[in-house]
């Protein structure tokens, strides 16, 4: 902020990633009061029909990944994780889904708030059924995994070629892509902003 109050020039246009919490708080109150003093304007409009036609759903399946059962091993959800599902709800996505929560610098560490988990059939094959509720209860004997590094990149709109520093951890990259922004969506915001003029 200090440094937009010291320009000479401001650029004509700024992106502001919004997370939890924001719109509510102080810092969020001192910038809109040092935007509008430097003569930004914010239009009060849906967005583009370009933009929004971009983001149909589509299902979970074209992003997984064909694991073997040994990798499905290594992404199943911990005991504490699984004990969690039969107390509270939890964003569970299958194959089918449409949407899901964000995934979080916390994935793979916090419950239930830091990204989805996938349910498998008792094979550990993806479940394709889509008639479940999201955020709900997990019954016993139903089996969840972690997304993969791989999966959530390519929801967050990496490129396949896109690739970790050999030796990053599972653990590191879920932190990585969580603190990310989406690929594709950032890419159509910028394209229709600079085609405004």
């Amino acid at each position: 902020m200090e440094l937009l109050q010291g320009m000479e020039a401001c650029p004509q246009r700024l992106m502001l990633e919004n997370v939890q919490g924001f719109e509510g708080s102080d810092t969020c109150a001192r910038l809109m009061e040092v935007l509008a003093l430097r003569g930004y304007q914010f239009p009060a409009q849906a967005a583009p029909q370009d933009l929004s036609a971009a983001a149909q759903p589509s299902s979970i399946a074209q992003y997984l990944e064909q694991l073997s059962a040994r990798e499905v091993a290594d992404f199943a959800v911990e005991d504490r994780v699984a004990a969690a599902a039969a107390r509270q709800p939890l964003d569970v996505a299958t194959a089918a889904s449409t949407a899901t929560i964000t995934f979080t610098k916390g994935y793979g560490r916090q419950i239930g708030k830091a990204g989805p988990y996938l349910l498998l059939s008792e094979d550990g094959v993806t479940v394709e059924w889509g008639g479940r509720a999201r955020f709900s209860f997990v019954e016993g004997g139903q089996k969840l995994r972690y997304f993969t590094p791989r999966e959530m990149l390519r929801v967050a709109g990496f490129p396949e070629s896109f690739v970790f520093s050999p030796g990053t951890s599972n653990r590191a990259a879920y932190k990585l892509i969580g603190n990310s922004i989406n690929v594709t969506v950032v890419s159509r915001l910028l394209s229709w902003l600079l085609a405004q003029g």
